[in-house]
Order: structure tokens, then C-alpha cells, then sequence
């Protein structure tokens, strides 16, 4: 059992149960359990061999279930580290004995014994830890991303193949999500390449509560609760918004600003064939309204868009689901595509990765450490007992309110920070060769004071952010060694395509097609989005004319395809822009935006690779592979696809570059 410090007692127990003999191996680093809100516990390793024996005896007190004897345990420690550098490992292990407040007391601390000291592997000359503040965090984060991404200052790799840092070789990680998506909109403001990756609450975030009134007011338009939040974004005064939602009557409609009640009339009007399409064409208005873009609100209309579909709620059940997702805390995984872009992410979503360059951000007061996280609405604590922490009235109006009473209880127990300092252990741990911890300079935390010396702090009063742009980014230079180059065992459709299809011109950039590939799957979603040009006005034409005639229509469709060769085997992968079902036939469709048909037999290829990979999940349909040149109206003949001698051909003389 591997990750067994993640295990809770109700697993430990299943293992015992599923082990037929006394030959079990559990695998695991007491350093990083961070998952108790999922029931971990990390006694399972801190405290194998007294559990192991207290497990059996309780599986068997009724009768035997364990027949083996668990009392010969061989504990082998593990102490070479293939990831950091010393100077980091090292850093890491004192953390997990740094206080977590002004007053706690760190000679009680259970966090620090049996600390198993780690060798690095290898030397690492480039490396070196030092921390960031400023008044304006986020941007001196990406203040200092901008110096070391391309100087030759910071280098990463073994000696004489060292080389400068790209975007890609830094991970920002955070104790919460809150900071990540701040971190993503000033990025975004800068034209800095940054992701955030993993999972969002993004029901509670500003687009999705802006959207939910309007919902509310649209249901009921003398809804206080969904009026407060938009006279609120209007500017009006807390005593007002009190009034508002305190008042029985429905008289203060009359008194709301005219220009929402007209925008209001505006969203009762649009045309509602159907809830989830009505839905998606109004959340675009919404948010267009408020000028809110990116990926949160694509994934806001994509999910609203799947739930009223796949349901039969009306409007006032999705309000009712939308309001339960914002308390249960619903996440949704958020993944921004980008070739070359630093990760944002949890430090939880960070567990078992690494970097070249890690700064862990928001080490303040109230942040890192956390003074409760995320804990469960019935917790029980020793000595309190069981408390709740939220509470369901009526009035002034049925919600689930916070129980200050139970929050208030189990605040006086007091918290337990080993946790918090494992967790700041797996984030330090994650970097390779550089670490920048960072933190407000009003209110940085006992972590940030605690682990490094004033010496070591860098001050950004002025963050400046500079993004290479590219005349200034470095290039890579790819050398191709006939000996030590491993052969290729996964080969994308655009390999065998080679460069004809990107030097048959004339085209117009690779800009206006991921323009063109987005607006058509938009189309799915919302058939009112307006096409901006005259490519996208006939993708609308013939798409639409499809989602009324056809059984079912899939978009970026995912694909592998494995090809035997005579001593291995090769993966070929790719992405179908569109799947047409009508009755016994699948259609392919590949969206094209050239002016020209030179690079057909390129994309011959590209869709022979479809073609097998849908023929061998739909052996019984005919399958029509087709090219759909945006300068169309419809898609252009169907394409006769290769045979699979041909292909393996193709995918043999590839093979060859590389050997």
C-alpha cells in the first residue's frame, strides 16, 4: 500500500482484511499526511506497530478474520532524496519544528520526532532559498517570475546541459485557492503566461453570485436576497441593503434603479425554448454586462449547461442547486491550456510533483497557517464534544446560517498546527533548485518570521512586472544525439503530417483558428453567441441546421490509437474536432480555416487516424471522415482514408527521424 500516511482506520483495517498472509508492505512519509479533512490519520505510520496489533484484536474479537500473526514488523527507512538539493531538503526538515504562533510552544510539538534526515542525490550548484515581501504580493511574485525566466543568472540542468528557465519551470502554490485566482488575474493583466490548475468553488465565486441574483430577480423580482447583491454592485449603502432585505412588503420595487429593472425586462424577454440554452445565452449577457471573461465563466455556462440539460429542473430548482452548491462547497477542476505557462496550484494539489522553481505564496496571518481551513459542519473535539457550525432558521428569511455558538466553542479548544506544518513541509519540498517563499510586509506569518533570516528577505516596494515578449525569450536548442535518443513510443497525428501543412499557405494564423475551433464548440452550448466573421457565420449556418437533425454531437473528442509494429508497439493520438451521430452513420469533422487545398493529403492522414480509432469503437456504422474549410458553407466531400499498411508505413518513416 503505497501513500499509507494517507490512510484512515477504516482502510488500514480493509487491508488486514484483504491480505491473506502476514506479507504486507506499506510504503509512506508521516512528513506528508494533509488529508485529515478526508478522514486521514496519520497514527496509522507514526504509530504502525501498536495499531497494527489493536486492529487485529478488534477484527477478531468476535470471531477470527486475521488468522496471521502481525508481530514481526521490518521497518526499512529510506533516506535518498532524487528531487531537491540539500540546501532545500534541509530548509524542509526544519520546518516541521517552526512554531505557528507568537505563543505556541515549541518544545510539545509531536511534529518533529523521528525525523529521518534525507541526502540529495546529486550536487546541485544552482540552487538557493530566500524570501519575497511587498505591500503588492501578487505582483512581486510575478515581478521576480519576470527576472529569472530567461536569465542566464539561473540555470537548470546537469553540468554542460544547463540552461535558462522557461514559464513552464515554475509552480506558484498556495494554502487556498482564494490567492491562486487573484495571482491568475493579475497575470492576466500583465500578459503574463500563468495556469491554474485543479479545483475551483466556482459557485462562489463574483460571476457566479452576480449571476444567481439576476436568476433570483428573474424568478421572483421582489427577491431581497438576489436585489441586495446587485444594488450592492450598484453602489448602494449597507443601512439600504439591511432595509431591503429586512422589508415584508413588495413596495421597494418601485424604488430600484431603473436601469436594472430594464435590464431585468431585458433577460425576461429573450425567447426560452429551452431552459439550458435560455440559461447559457443569458449568462452571457450577464456576465458581458459586468465585463467577466476567462475561464471561470466558460466553465460556469459549460456546467449550468450539462445540469439543466442532463435534469428537468425549472429555474427555481436550479436556484435551490445553485445555493446548495455554494454550501457544500462544490469544486469543479479548472485547467487553462497553455504550451509554455507557470502552474498555479493548492498545496494539496501539488502533493507528489515537482519543480525547478517553487514559490510558496501568501505566507500571512490568518492564510498560512490556516486558524481552522475547511473543517466539516459537525466536528467533534476533545474536550468540547460534538459541535455544529452551522444552523438552519427561517428567519429573516430560510438559509443556513453559521452557528457562532458552535464556532465559538470549538475556537476556545484551540487548534492543532502539525498538520499546517506538514503541509508547509510537502510545499517546500516540492522545489528542485530554487524557493521563494512570499508574504505581505504588513502581516507576514509566524511561518515566514520563524524559518528565514532577515538577510535572506528581498523587499519589493515598486513590483514591476516585465513579461518576455517574443523577440526577447530564449530559444531552445534541440540537439538530437543518433546514440542516446530514446525511440519514440508516442507520435501525435501532427507528427505524421510533418511541416507541408504548415508551409502550403497561404493561411492566416494560427490566431483566427483557435478563434474559429472555440466559437464552434461555444455553438453547442449557446446557439444565440453571434458569429464575428464570415467563417464563423457559415460554421453557425450548417452547425445549427446539425443540432436539429442529428441523433447526438460530441466536440473535442480525445483520441489514441495504438499501432503494432513488429517490436513495439507506437500510440498515435490526437483531437477530433467533431462527432456527428445520425442513425447508423458517424460523420468526423475537422474544422480547416485555409484558403487553399495544398495540405490535403497531409490531413488525409490526420483523419485516417480517426477514422480507425471511431471504426474500431463503432465497428457497425459507416463512418465518414470529412474537411470542413471554414471559406465553405458545409463540409467538403468525404475523404478516402488509408489503409493500415499505409499507416504504418507513415509511422515506421517517422521512427526513423529519431533513430
Amino acid at each position: 500500500v503505497d501513500e499509507f500516511q494517507d490512510t484512515s482506520e477504516i482502510q488500514f483495517k480493509l487491508t488486514l482484511l484483504l491480505s491473506k498472509t502476514d506479507n504486507i508492505c506499506v510504503v509512506g512519509d508521516w512528513k506528508q499526511s494533509i488529508y485529515s479533512f478526508q478522514y486521514a490519520a496519520v497514527e496509522n505510520i507514526t504509530e504502525f506497530n501498536q495499531r497494527i496489533e489493536q486492529y487485529r484484536a478488534e477484527l477478531n474479537a468476535d470471531q477470527q478474520r486475521i488468522p496471521y500473526s502481525v508481530e514481526r514488523i521490518n521497518k526499512i527507512e529510506l533516506t535518498e532524496n532524487y528531487r531537491s538539493s540539500q540546501e532545500i531538503l534541509d530548509f524542509s526538515r526544519n520546518s516541521l519544528s517552526v512554531p505557528a504562533t507568537a505563543d505556541e510552544d515549541i518544545t510539545s510539538l509531536t511534529s518533529a520526532k523521528d525525523i529521518v534526515a534525507l541526502t540529495a542525490a546529486r550536487e546541485v550548484e544552482q540552487t538557493a532559498i530566500s524570501g519575497i515581501v511587498s505591500p503588492q504580493e501578487p505582483e512581486a511574485i510575478l515581478h521576480k517570475i519576470c527576472q529569472l525566466v530567461g536569465n542566464q543568472d539561473y540555470l537548470i540542468g546537469p553540468p554542460g546541459e544547463q540552461r535558462q528557465l522557461k514559464y513552464s519551470d515554475i509552480a506558484v502554490l498556495t494554502r487556498n485557492r482564494k490567492f491562486g485566482l487573484e495571482l491568475q488575474k493579475k497575470a492576466d493583466q500583465y500578459k503574463i503566461p500563468l495556469a491554474y490548475q485543479g479545483g475551483i468553488e466556482i459557485f462562489k465565486t463574483d460571476p457566479a453570485i452576480i449571476l444567481l441574483a439576476w436568476l433570483r430577480v428573474l424568478f421572483d423580482k421582489n427577491s431581497p436576497r438576489g436585489w441586495v447583491v446587485l444594488l450592492e454592485e450598484a453602489g448602494y449603502r449597507r443601512a439600504e441593503l439591511e432595509a431591503i432585505i429586512l422589508d415584508k412588503s413588495s413596495t421597494l420595487y418601485q424604488s430600484y434603479p431603473r436601469e436594472l429593472k430594464k435590464f431585468r425586462r431585458q433577460l425576461q424577454q429573450r425567447q426560452q425554448k429551452s431552459l439550458h440554452r435560455w440559461l447559457a445565452a443569458v449568462a452571457r449577457i450577464i456576465f458581458k454586462r459586468y465585463n467577466y471573461q476567462g475561464e471561470i465563466t466558460s466553465k460556469i455556462i459549460e456546467q449550468l449547461y450539462f445540469i439543466t440539460r442532463q435534469t428537468e429542473f425549472d429555474l427555481g430548482q436550479l436556484i435551490n442547486y445553485l445555493e446548495d452548491c455554494i454550501v457544500n462547497k462544490t469544486t469543479v477542476e479548472i485547467t487553462t491550456n497553455l504550451d509554455d505557462a507557470v502552474t498555479v496550484q493548492t498545496i494539496h494539489g501539488a502533493k507528489g510533483l515537482e519543480y525547478p522553481v517553487v514559490f510558496l505564496a501568501n505566507i500571512n496571518s490568518a492564510h498560512f497557517p490556516s486558524r481552522g481551513g475547511s473543517p466539516p459542519v459537525i466536528q467533534y473535539s476533545d474536550p468540547v464534544g460534538i459541535r455544529t457550525r452551522k444552523i438552519y432558521l427561517t428567519e429573516p428569511y430560510p438559509y443556513l446560517y453559521d452557528d457562532w455558538r458552535g464556532i465559538l466553542t470549538l475556537s476556545l479548544a484551540g487548534n492543532d498546527y502539525d498538520e499546517e506544518r506538514r503541509l508547509l513541509y510537502v510545499a517546500l519540498s516540492r522545489a528542485k533548485n530554487y524557493l521563494y517563499l512570499t508574504a505581505n510586509n504588513k502581516r507576514p506569518s509566524s511561518f515566514f518570521d520563524n524559518l528565514l533570516p532577515d538577510s535572506s528577505i528581498e523587499q519589493i516596494t515598486r513590483p514591476a512586472p516585465i513579461a518576455l515578449t517574443a523577440e526577447t525569450a530564449p530559444r531552445s536548442c534541440l540537439q538530437f544525439s543518433p546514440v542516446d535518443h530514446p525511440r519514440r513510443i508516442k507520435l501525435t497525428v501532427h507528427d505524421l503530417m510533418g511541416d507541408e501543412a504548415i508551409k502550403a499557405g497561404p493561411g492566416r494564423g494560427a490566431k483566427f483558428g483557435r478563434e474559429l475551433h472555440n466559437f464552434a464548440e461555444q455553438l453547442l452550448i449557446d446557439q444565440e453567441i453571434e458569429p464575428v466573421n464570415q467563417d464563423q457565420k457559415n460554421i453557425k449556418n450548417w452547425l445549427c441546421k446539425q443540432l436539429q437533425q442529428a441523433d447526438k454531437i460530441e466536440a473535442e473528442v480525445s483520441c489514441l490509437l495504438p499501432v503494432k509494429l513488429e517490436s513495439e508497439e507506437i500510440l498515435l493520438s490526437g483531437q477530433i474536432d467533431l462527432l456527428i451521430f445520425k442513425e447508423n452513420k458517424i460523420q468526423i469533422i475537422d474544422y480547416k480555416t485555409d484558403l487553399t487545398r495544398n495540405s490535403e493529403a497531409d490531413y488525409q492522414k490526420q483523419l485516417t487516424v480517426y477514422y480507425q480509432v471511431i471504426k474500431a469503437v463503432y465497428p457497425d456504422k459507416e463512418i465518414v471522415p470529412q474537411l470542413f474549410y471554414s471559406t465553405n458553407k458545409k463540409p467538403d466531400k468525404p475523404l478516402k482514408p488509408l489503409t493500415v499498411e499505409q499507416l504504418k508505413l507513415l509511422v515506421k518513416k517517422q521512427l526513423e527521424k529519431f533513430s
